[in-house]
């Protein structure tokens, strides 16, 4: 009996383990299909909240980069018609009345380049101004594609050197 006392807190021992890990098992069972398809939905709804953020980042950057394009062509071409001689280049010649070069394309009252995208066409009016001074308003427009069009107006009072 003293034998079977001394092993007998092993088989206790034993059984416990065996039932702990029985029970363990029970309640451990895994994930069902419910708490896996609400897991892949929420991935899903994440995964095109980003998919889509990505999207209008990408066309915010565009409008940026033309509108930054935009600004310097249109900003060079007043800095190129301030240099100009107002009695002798036609660029800086008051523009005729009842014609609106801002609009449309005018024989030297625009410049183009539809080679290298992103396309861009530059136009400019001159008004005479105050005394020996020209008011000069360039409008630059840039196009990627139709929904990144980007337009830029500067204008800027000039005077006789």
């Amino acid at each position: 009996m003293a034998h079977e006392r001394a092993r007998s807190p092993f088989r206790s021992t034993a059984v416990s383990l065996s039932s702990s890990v029985v029970a363990r098992r029970r309640t451990d069972a895994g994930f069902s299909i419910i708490e896996v398809c609400f897991a892949a939905l929420i991935m899903v709804v994440g995964l095109v909240s980003v998919a889509q953020l990505l999207a209008v980042t990408k066309w915010a950057e565009s409008m940026a980069r033309n509108g930054a394009l935009a600004t310097r062509m249109g900003q060079g071409k007043l800095d190129e018609l301030m240099k100009a001689n107002f009695d002798t280049n036609p660029q800086v010649q008051v523009t005729p009345g009842g014609v609106d070069t801002l609009a449309a394309n005018v024989a030297n009252y625009f410049d183009v380049d539809p080679a290298a995208p992103p396309r861009w066409t530059r136009r400019w009016r001159v008004q005479a101004g105050p005394a020996a001074t020209r008011i000069l308003t360039v409008r630059t427009i840039v196009q990627g594609n139709s929904r990144f069009r980007r337009v830029v107006e500067l204008t800027t009072l000039v005077r006789r050197w």
